[in-house]
């Protein structure tokens, strides 16, 4: 129709056609048309006069096109021009380069990676015929999909990966594409998602995925797949947690699985494995024996088969806090000193007390059964053997221990303080020290000072006690945050009345208090081994609570007093001089870590110009990784940023001091790890490929084969769209005016020439 366009003056377009009565309800086009069939008829039927054939045919001729001219001008034709194009329709192919995709299952076979890199070169010719069709747009695809271009994946992407969203993915491509026709989606991908995506999540995306994955025959691990653990622990309560060992490619084989605190060994222990069983279910028991945050490290073995090591360890944080302060007071009988220091124990919301008072030995007569005598015999296997562990504070007043039959127990007591960092307090009286025959027992050993041998070891009489130099700056003996205001203190307290008389001080004890006149100690503490004890060689500290009432200064020294020792006994970190915090303890590999130390004076003021002694280890490593010195700023805090391009379990030991003494040392832990969160299941996962291609109306196929070529057809139907579109009416031109009134003349014409009316 292009020259019919050019005839009428328009400009011509790709597609044309005419267009009859636009407008015209269908029965009366019908009718238009049987009209000019009946007007054709009957003007064949008027020439029957006509002899000669030959005018006949042409008087009919001009009759017949006159009647169609006259159909059209009563039909209204139209030339309409078009301008279409065709739409391709869209396929997505999508490649996961996430860091699992770099795994080889044996050494020397190619990776993941190269295997999708090795399928796009052997089928290049498969896109290339895909690309001519349809719109053929290729992603890669970790955290989120990014365009890329065919001849990248046939050059191949690196796996660099940190995640692998799968389904997220597919959403976000499938949405991104939502205004065109996509027709299908190729994913190329091992199956692992670490973001939790389940194939069922991909149902009604509005287009089926074909997922290619990499066929493993040689994929070997074992791996620490999950730990079930608390986060929190309670001091001396134990805690169990369970950790799942998998095991994939391996027969029958002894597996080692070992727990480690930094470099020390809390558990070992070797779990069989079966043919055909993957999982396998470890306990781990703990007593933590300490507050603060530890971290521990669980791991199996690296064998050198292995497809993948990175998973062979696991390493978790542990938070152990106190529920309550449980102690045990055991008293040699009534008297007003234990009666004043229960209350003030039980006083203390935070202290699970439990009180024993020994009124009768194993050897007293007894004329009733035991079960019907209110006084029972000292429970000594079951406080000082089977439950000694979950006791914070031990403590012995004014008891003599021979009648009891606790002897054999005290060694039990020894290790507790030294090993288990228990703590053990021996307050005084006529039981006490020499007089309880404490001498050359384990007792004498964990405390500050020597016992001397039983003889006039009692001195009665009164004094007050005076604050050494040191116990002017210990937590224990600082009553009153103010240095003046807690030696006033000290000097008005009322004098007690007799005392103990106590050996030499040992090396590294610390006496807080001492006789006026004989210089003898009456309160002294120590660190021994991993615990704590202290002696107080008075019975009559419960003067302070009643006769200060009495005066009305009111009891809140004395409460202090045994407040702050407890606190001081269980190791309590916020009575430490020295404190240090890392944040955050787990990090990942790069990351910064600031480390925090804090030190403060014996009344907790800041240190400003503090020395800052420090070394740096690794768990793993004999030799120190770093080590200086530093001072503390104005608010005697020093920040440290400990280099972090390495994994490991980092511990930062500090000694804080100045010209005038030593604040104490402390020490943190912080993790660095890598983000390994590709390789916690890092086996191909084949019923990610049947599930997602199933529930989309897909087909899965493994990378190595080429079924595909032959059993994959993409669906691709043909898409008009119109671009522009105009019509142009024919009847109402002069050229079809003229022709139709020249036709009627010629007829006209030649009828009258002919004789017919």
């Amino acid at each position: 129709m292009t020259w019919l366009a050019k005839w009428i003056g328009a400009d011509p377009l790709s597609d044309s056609s005419i267009v009859v009565a636009p407008g015209y309800p269908g029965w009366l086009k019908a009718a238009v048309i049987a009209a000019c069939a009946a007007a054709v008829v009957l003007a064949w039927l008027s020439m029957d006069r006509l002899s000669s054939i030959r005018r006949r045919i042409v008087l009919f001729i001009l009759r017949v096109l006159a009647i169609l001219l006259i159909g059209c001008v009563v039909l209204q034709p139209e030339l309409e021009l078009r301008r279409s194009v065709r739409l391709r329709n869209t396929v997505a192919v999508l490649v996961d380069t996430s860091a699992s995709m770099g795994i080889r299952p044996q050494r020397g076979e190619a990776s993941r990676a190269e295997v999708v890199q090795r399928f796009f070169q052997r089928n290049a010719d498969y896109f290339s015929a895909l690309e001519k069709r349809m719109d053929v747009k290729y992603f890669s695809l970790s955290e989120k999909a990014s365009p890329v271009e065919r001849r990248a994946l046939e050059a191949g992407l690196p796996p660099e990966g940190r995640r692998s969203n799968l389904v997220g993915g597919v959403r976000q491509t499938v949405e991104s594409l939502r205004g065109e026709r996509l027709r299908a989606v190729f994913l190329i991908t091992d199956g692992v998602d670490t973001e939790g995506g389940r194939a069922e999540y991909l149902r009604g995306i509005g287009a089926p995925v074909h997922v290619f994955f990499p066929r493993e025959t040689g994929f070997r691990d074992v791996d620490i797949a999950e730990v079930r653990r608390d986060e929190f622990a309670f001091i001396r309560t134990p805690w169990r947690a369970a950790a799942v060992i998998r095991v994939r490619g391996y027969g029958a084989k002894e597996i080692p699985v070992t727990l480690k605190q930094g470099d020390r060994i809390i558990m070992s222990r070797a779990i069989p494995t079966n043919p055909g069983q993957e999982n396998y279910l470890v306990n781990i028991d703990l007593i933590p024996n300490r507050t603060g945050r530890f971290f521990y490290t669980l791991s199996v073995p690296r064998y050198a088969d292995e497809t993948i090591h990175r998973n062979n360890e696991f390493s978790f944080r542990l938070n152990v806090v106190r529920d309550k302060i449980r102690v045990l007071q055991v008293c040699g009988m009534p008297t007003w000193d234990t009666h004043f220091l229960r209350r003030a124990l039980k006083l203390d919301p935070n202290v699970d007390l439990v009180s024993l008072f020994i009124l009768r030995t194993p050897a007293d007569l007894n004329i009733v059964p035991t079960r019907e005598m209110s006084l029972i015999p000292f429970p000594v296997n079951a406080f000082l053997r089977d439950d000694l562990l979950s006791i914070d504070v031990v403590i012995f007043q004014n008891f003599a221990y021979g009648p009891y039959g606790v002897a054999p127990y005290l060694p039990y007591i020894r290790e507790y303080v030294k090993k288990e960092r228990g703590a053990f307090v021996m307050v005084g009286g006529d039981l006490s020290f020499a007089e309880g025959h404490y001498f050359a027992t384990p007792i004498e050993d964990i405390l500050p000072t020597d016992v001397p041998a039983p003889g006039n070891t009692v001195d009665l009489a009164a004094f007050q006690a005076r604050l050494t130099p040191e116990g002017k700056r210990h937590p224990i003996t600082t009553l009153e945050p103010d240095d003046q205001r807690n030696q006033a203190v000290w000097r008005k307290l009322p004098a007690l009345d007799g005392c103990n008389k106590l050996g030499p001080v040992k090396p590294g004890a610390v006496v807080l208090a001492d006789h006026p006149k004989t210089g003898r100690p009456i309160i002294a503490v120590t660190e021994m081994g991993n615990g704590r004890t202290m002696a107080v060689a008075a019975d009559t500290l419960w003067y302070w609570n009643f006769l200060s009432v009495a005066a009305g200064q009111g009891n809140r020294h004395y409460l202090a007093f045994w407040k702050n020792a407890i606190r001081w006994l269980i190791q309590d970190p916020s009575f430490d001089l020295v404190r240090i915090e890392a944040e955050p303890d787990i990090c990942l590999l790069g990351g910064k870590v600031a480390v925090k130390t804090t030190v403060v004076d014996h009344t907790y003021k800041p240190v400003s110009g503090a020395r800052i002694e420090y070394v740096l280890t690794r768990a793993d490593e004999t030799k120190p990784i770093q080590k200086g010195d530093a001072t503390t700023n104005d608010r005697g805090e020093w920040i440290f940023h400990p280099p972090s391009e390495k994994v490991g379990l980092f511990t930062l030991h500090v000694t804080a001091s100045n010209e005038d003494r030593k604040f104490g040392r402390a020490e943190t832990s912080f993790l660095i790890k890598a983000d390994d969160t590709e390789y916690i299941d890092p086996a191909v996962n084949t019923e990610f490929a049947s599930e997602a291609a199933g529930v989309t109306g897909g087909r899965h196929y493994n990378l190595a084969g080429d079924r595909f070529r032959k059993d994959l057809v993409v669906d691709d139907p043909k898409v008009i769209r119109l671009l522009d579109r105009r019509s142009y009416p024919l009847w109402n031109t002069w050229a079809m005016l003229t022709a139709v009134l020249l036709l009627l003349s010629m007829e006209w014409t030649l009828r009258r020439r002919m004789g017919l009316s």
